[in-house]
């Protein structure tokens, strides 16, 4: 595995590497000693430019093959260490109208879509003419996912010690592979990407936004995705990043994309809306002056995805009103009313998760100290939906640990008081939620968290709502379990 200035794979150490890969996602494989081979290879110093090859171009590779003058279509021919079968004349013969020079740019241009070009030393003194045609590699999805996460864990600790040539090289591999055919790959190459902003930013990357962009303006779904995908990752990790200035742009980052990303809240495809709104939702508590300045357009857009057929991006929706009320209530206060009638509606959503984030919403709205009068009259259809969704699943597995529990003795901590909690601030006691496996955060814990928020500040209002529907179940016997 020797560093060339131009650097190559070898064909033993890719074929090395490929085998040790497909034998760490085998079930049945020697975890241990797959660790201490992987260990062998990362003391080579381009192994990781071996891992990004597998990752980018496994799938397939472009050939250039020279033939000789006396050379027939039928022959075989080893190009680079690789044999080749010529007998599918149909498949690999130019067209005759393609000049020597016309095909040698075909073979560059195909080179530079992501596909592996491999050489060897010709006699150059017969060349007869150039052409190009391609060999699978046989490389599986997996064994490419395999080899970006290894490469992944790698650069956390490598990257800046490389050389940069090879950082480089790395870099210009990974940026193709935005617009991969399978999303496994894609979502592989944004992670690595993430990675290297974290490590180093996008100031010295400044092919990254240009290729983000590119993608973004493209109208391949795949490298919409892609690049949607990666945009996304960063903006959860990172997001700061793309909120400061950059040597080289007239505006920060975050400026250049935020117009972008609330077009993509209109798209067909429901991955784009779903990642440009999840984009957007990281800079809530941020709140970047472009993100504040555009406050109406991306109210106006949450509005518009509020009855999205995509659970998800319901989710999403109100994921993005709770943190807003928590961050600035007063850019909801206009529209609170619509809000709070439409977070009553996705609090029943057929879908747990939408509901437990429309469900978190009651107790942000008391904690922002709000006017009480926006949501008193709303109580009696509220506390109706609290309650059915306090009640047990069949299925809960909270419900079986706690019948279990009923046979045994109380111990110390059983007896002490327990609060309830929202997962967006925490728990007060981490060790009661690591001992506890009942306190798995769900739409029932949270429906009981709002409850006592709402009965805490409005007192005994709420009983002449509440209990008749607890009467109405106890009269009827009925199963549900609180």
């Amino acid at each position: 595995m020797a560093a060339t200035a131009s650097w190559q794979p070898q064909e033993e150490g890719f074929n090395s590497i490929c085998a040790l890969l497909q034998h760490q996602i085998s079930p049945s494989s020697d975890k241990s000693q797959i660790w201490q081979q992987l260990q062998h290879f990362s003391h080579f110093p381009d192994f990781n430019n071996y891992l990004v090859f597998i990752l980018a171009r496994a799938e397939s590779a472009v050939c250039v093959m020279v033939m000789e003058n006396d050379m027939e279509w039928g022959d075989g021919i080893r190009v680079g260490g690789l044999s080749l079968d010529l007998s599918m004349e149909q498949e690999l013969k130019p067209p005759h109208d393609v000049g020597e020079e016309e095909m040698a740019l075909v073979v560059v241009a195909k080179f530079t879509t992501h596909l592996c070009l491999w050489t060897s030393s010709f006699d150059t003194e017969h060349l007869s003419f150039i052409c190009f045609g391609t060999r699978k590699q046989g490389q599986s999805v997996e064994v490419r996912q395999a080899a970006g996460l290894l490469l992944k864990n790698n650069l956390r600790t490598a990257f800046n010690s490389m050389t940069p040539a090879f950082q480089l090289y790395i870099k210009s591999e990974l940026l193709p592979c935005l617009g991969a055919a399978d999303r496994h790959i894609r979502s592989t190459a944004g992670t690595i990407i993430t990675v290297l902003v974290q490590l180093g930013g996008v100031s010295g990357w400044p092919e990254l936004l240009q290729a983000l962009a590119n993608c973004l303006e493209s109208n391949d779904l795949n490298h919409m995705e892609g690049a949607m995908d990666a945009l996304s990752k960063i903006c959860e990790d990172v997001p700061q990043v793309l909120d400061s200035d950059v040597p080289g742009l007239v505006e920060r980052p975050i400026n250049l994309f935020l117009p972008k990303l609330f077009q993509f809240f209109q798209s067909p495809h429901a991955s784009l809306r779903k990642l440009s709104l999840g984009s957007v939702n990281q800079y809530i508590m941020l709140m970047p002056a472009a993100l504040f300045a555009s406050m109406d357009q991306y109210l106006q857009g949450l509005f518009v995805l509020a009855h999205d057929s995509a659970a998800e991006v319901r989710k999403l929706v109100c994921a993005a009103f709770v943190q807003l009320i928590e961050v600035n209530p007063s850019f909801l206060e206009p529209h609170l009313r619509n809000v709070i009638e439409y977070m009553l509606q996705v609090n029943k959503d057929s879908d747990d998760e939408v509901a437990l984030e429309a469900c978190e919403f009651w107790s942000a709205y008391c904690d922002a100290q709000l006017p009480l009068e926006n949501l008193r009259e709303f109580l009696p259809r509220l506390i109706p939906v609290l309650l059915s969704n306090m009640a047990y699943a069949e299925d809960d597995e909270s419900l079986a640990e706690a019948e279990e529990d009923e046979s045994l003795p109380d111990r110390d901590q059983d007896l002490k008081p327990r609060f309830h909690s929202s997962r967006f601030h925490g728990s007060d006691n981490a060790e009661d939620d690591d001992d506890d496996i009942v306190n798995i955060w769900n739409l029932r814990k949270c429906s009981a968290a709002g409850l006592d928020v709402l009965s805490n500040v409005f007192g005994d209002e709420i009983l002449p709502t509440m209990m008749p529907i607890v009467q109405v179940f106890s009269f009827l016997a009925l199963d549900a379990k609180f």
